[in-house]
């Protein structure tokens, strides 16, 4: 026999297919402006994380989560990494973990040091609710363009919009619902690179292998030849867009 389903179970399926992906990133945009992560925090939290990351350089190989030149695909190893206003990098720190892994796709490495002024930029301007809720997806244009890439972004969910951005994009950020039936289940962003022969790379998507130790290795998964097909496998095949966002070093198409 079915499950009969609650009003709880209509709520959380409610969001994901019937509110408009603009009013949600409106609202996001609004508690991010109700609640905010205080200066003396900001930079409490900058000095900390600096030395973390900066530490990394000289850590045990078994016991590294960050190396300059690699791609992030561990957010949960990120505990220790401070954001916003008592939260960590492994609860709320996806957008910037996607801004970085962006940065490297396009050629663009960054120190320990730099991704902790990274973080606190985006404390400063993005942190939704003091970073309960991650960063708000509008924050992230601002900062791309600011550096001189050419950013274009949909709210659609359709095939044709998103493989035209996946094609005229270097590389793409996504933010997305875990679960297109649950808004419960949280909103998760990645950064989906685009290899040589464009090929699509999903990176932080908590894709991993066990090793012989029985570790948790965390890697990429693709490649997929269009970007809709990539969005499509977004957390195990269950997820919905909410934004997709594409990054162009040629400013002619900038927007």
């Amino acid at each position: 026999m079915a499950k009969k389903k609650t009003g709880k179970d209509r709520l959380a399926a409610l969001v994901p297919r019937y509110i408009p992906n603009r009013l949600v990133a409106g609202v996001m945009g609004l508690l991010q402006m109700m609640r905010k992560t205080s200066k003396e925090k900001v930079e409490e939290n900058c000095i900390q994380n600096r030395s973390i990351l900066e530490e990394q350089a000289n850590v045990a190989e078994r016991k590294v989560f960050f190396r300059p030149s690699v791609f992030i695909e561990n957010q949960r190893k990120w505990g220790k990494v401070n954001f916003g206003r008592g939260y960590t990098m492994a609860y709320g720190g996806c957008e910037i973990i996607a801004v970085y892994n962006a940065l490297l796709s396009l050629g663009k490495e960054l120190s320990g040091s730099e991704l902790a002024e990274l973080i606190s930029r985006f404390e400063r301007k993005g942190a939704v609710w003091g970073g309960m809720w991650g960063v708000t997806p509008q924050s992230l244009k601002p900062y791309f363009k600011k550096l001189g890439y050419a950013v274009k972004k949909t709210w659609s969910r359709k095939e044709k919009p998103i493989n035209r951005l996946g094609e005229e994009s270097d590389t793409l950020i996504v933010t997305f619902y875990n679960n297109g039936q649950d808004v419960f289940d949280g909103i998760h962003t990645v950064n989906i690179s685009k290899d040589e022969a464009g090929r699509f790379h999903v990176h932080n998507d908590y894709c991993y292998y066990r090793d012989a130790k029985g570790s948790h290795i965390y890697v990429s998964h693709g490649p997929y030849d269009s970007l809709y097909e990539a969005v499509t496998k977004l957390s195990g095949g269950t997820a919905a867009t909410l934004c997709v966002m594409g990054v162009k070093k040629d400013l002619e198409t900038q927007v």
